[in-house]
């Protein structure tokens, strides 16, 4: 260590030319200003000598080489001086007559100003990285500044004749001024800043404005070459460069647009602005998959309209709904809309998948379920004891019935389906004719629904008054089928909890038409008992109306029309007492299968106040096959009256059902 720190103390003070290279530590003192007495003046031609901290250069071409740390100014007087650095300056570094050159030949830091003085003055830049920069504060009277590798950063401003980076980087920080008569760009080399730069600039390679991320002013020409890479930093904050004088962009140049943190979807960024107009376009852009955005190219620069990226993992259901925002947003979305965008974001600026979720008419899908519920259960019904003939007797019947069912459908996530889950209560009743093995009637009641969909803060209510007729006929020698033609008049009312924290409501028409016909032969197994196996095929049309959310939400949905058929195929095999037996009491139990040929899944479609009908909800699908299961129970205790109850359930795969009855018939 070389240490100087007394009053008006300078380390080093050479009167000739100075040869130093420097591994450790110079520590000089403030200097100061010497006044010199009568021989001193007449010595040097000066009343004074100004004292630098650390080091003093009288006379000659003094060298300095330093990748250690001098702690003070430095001031080269006259002579050609050169400066290599890879260290620490910390102070001024001044130059006096002569051709002087300053090197920052890698990692270092200078924390004062580099004043080239009187001559020819180069400035060069061979070394530092990104993470070690050579790290300059300011700069001027150079007259050339050259970076051909490393990598600079310029804190304060530099004032200085042309600079070319051949290669490497030259970064102008945040409140930076860069001011030269012309600044080249090289192709392999990279520039930008995120302050002022008073210079025209002709790129053949990068030009990164910003200094990740910020704004680049250009009081000056830009012209990007053949070849050049306009490359634009996306996030919270976002590159920008700004020119006061012409922008020309050749054949061959490309915009490159990176994320370097969430873009919030539904911003119109300026990327480029020109106040003296724009010729020419970007022959390629690269814009990488996490920058989401249309590019808008105008007469003064470009904007990037940003849209919404797709969160990872994702649904199907998700990924559709960011493409109908990012429609909308593209095409010029409402105010409100974009005010409320953030509803639908992270905390961190990301796409929020479970809100998204939420905006789609899912629940409008799921409900669409609910008719196909109750049909499965009146057609079960009626197949039931009920409708069941009365031997060879003839005569008018009458009952009532109470119904009761509890249905879980599981979500598919890929899909992006939620679990629904609902039940339902309700009674029927009517009048029947029965004849020698025929049965005809005609009954009416009433069901309710209740559906919640999970995860989605919705709640579906359905109220349905019930008509249907059936006929029934069983042979004595065991043959026999049913049908029955059922419709379903149902009054929706829907709520859900949006994004935006309010809850919105709609009131719609669901309506079902069923048709059923099954065929069994019951086979007589003695001692009253059958054996019967049954086939039944069953038809369901659910039609659900045209809807309007009210609600006053900016998420509120117009939701489409729509029909949906399910078809199914059941086969089952029963063990029950003989119906023409004499036994008062008669229980049966049942084991079966039932497999959807036709409408597993539901969907329905929506938009929002500013969009077209394009917006998609699926709902939960039915398991292709399941298994059923029932057993219950008659009572005669008379030839006039039964009562009757029993329970079933199906299973299968995120599909399970469970329902029980009870009721009561008498003939006349």
């Amino acid at each position: 260590m070389i240490e100087a720190t007394g009053d008006r103390s300078t380390a080093i003070v050479s009167g000739a030319a100075l040869r130093l290279s420097n591994e450790g530590t110079i520590r000089g003192g403030a200097g100061g200003r010497i006044w010199l007495d009568e021989e001193g003046r007449r010595s040097l031609g000066a009343d004074y000598i100004d004292l630098p901290g650390a080091i003093l250069g009288l006379d000659g071409d003094d060298q300095i080489v330093n990748t250690g740390s001098i702690i003070g100014a430095i001031d080269l007087r006259d002579g050609d001086n050169r400066i290599d650095n890879a260290g620490l300056i910390d102070g001024d570094v001044t130059f006096g007559k002569g051709d002087d050159t300053f090197t920052a030949t890698g990692p270092g830091r200078v924390t004062g100003l580099i004043d080239g003085g009187v001559g020819t003055n180069r400035f060069l830049v061979s070394g530092g990285t990104a993470d070690a920069p050579a790290a300059l504060t300011a700069v001027q009277n150079f007259q050339s500044f050259v970076v051909s590798q490393g990598f600079a950063t310029i804190a304060r401003r530099a004032d200085v004749g042309r600079i070319e980076v051949t290669g490497g980087r030259l970064v102008g920080l945040s409140g930076s001024t860069i001011t030269a008569s012309e600044i080249l760009v090289g192709k392999d080399a990279t520039f930008g800043s995120a302050g002022v730069v008073n210079a025209n600039i002709t790129v053949a390679g990068t030009l990164s404005p910003g200094a990740s991320p910020g704004t680049m002013v250009v009081n000056g020409d830009v012209a990007l070459g053949k070849g050049s890479v306009s490359l634009f930093e996306l996030g919270p904050v976002s590159d920008k460069l700004l020119v006061n004088g012409k922008l020309s962009i050749v054949p061959g140049a490309t915009l490159k647009l990176v994320a370097v943190g969430p873009v919030r979807p539904g911003r119109t960024l300026e990327l480029i602005n020109a106040s003296g107009g724009t010729t020419g376009r970007f022959t390629t852009i690269d814009k990488a998959a996490d920058v989401p955005g249309a590019l808008v190219l105008g007469l003064q620069g470009v904007e990037l309209v940003t849209l919404f990226q797709a969160p990872k993992g994702a649904s199907r259901t998700v990924g559709g709904t960011v493409g109908y925002l990012n429609d909308l947003l593209a095409d010029g979305a409402s105010e409100a809309l974009l005010n409320g965008i953030s509803t639908l974001l992270t905390a961190s600026g990301e796409a929020d998948a479970a809100a998204l979720a939420r905006l789609t008419p899912e629940p409008y899908a799921q409900a669409t379920q609910i008719g196909t519920d109750d049909a499965l259960l009146l057609t079960q019904a009626a197949r039931g004891a009920a409708f069941a003939p009365y031997g060879d007797d003839a005569g008018l019947f009458t009952f009532g019935q109470a119904l009761g069912q509890w249905h879980t459908l599981r979500g598919y996530a890929p899909a992006g389906s939620a679990n629904a889950v609902g039940q339902t209560y309700g009674t029927i009743g009517g009048l029947g004719f029965a004849d020698h093995g025929w049965v005809v009637g005609a009954f009416g009641g009433n069901l309710t629904n209740r559906q919640h969909v999970v995860d989605r803060g919705a709640q579906t209510r359905v109220e349905s008054l019930i008509t249907g007729i059936h006929g029934r006929y069983a042979s004595k020698q065991g043959f026999g089928f049913s049908a029955a033609l059922v419709f379903d008049g149902g009054r929706a009312r829907t709520h859900r909890w949006l994004p935006d924290d309010r809850q919105v409501w709609s009131r719609y028409k669901l309506n079902s038409m069923t048709s059923d016909l099954s065929a069994f032969y019951a086979a007589d197994v003695g001692h009253d008992w059958t054996l019967t196996p049954r086939v039944g095929l069953t038809y369901v049309r659910t039609t659900r109306g045209v809807l309007n959310e009210d609600g006053y939400s900016l998420f509120a949905l117009d939701v489409a029309r729509e029909r949906h058929v399910a078809g199914f195929a059941d086969g089952a095999l029963s063990f029950a007492r003989r119906e023409r037996s004499n036994e008062a009491w008669r229980p049966y139990v049942t084991l079966g299968a039932r497999y959807q040929v036709q409408g597993q899944r539901v969907r329905a479609v929506g938009a929002l106040s500013d969009g077209d009908l394009d917006l998609i909800g699926v709902g939960a699908s039915r398991a292709e096959l399941v298994g059923t299961a029932s057993a219950g129970v008659g009572y005669r205790p008379s030839d006039a009256i039964e009562i009757f109850a029993g329970a079933s359930a199906q299973t299968g795969r995120d599909d399970h059902q469970e329902s029980i009855t009870a009721g009561v018939r008498a003939r006349f």
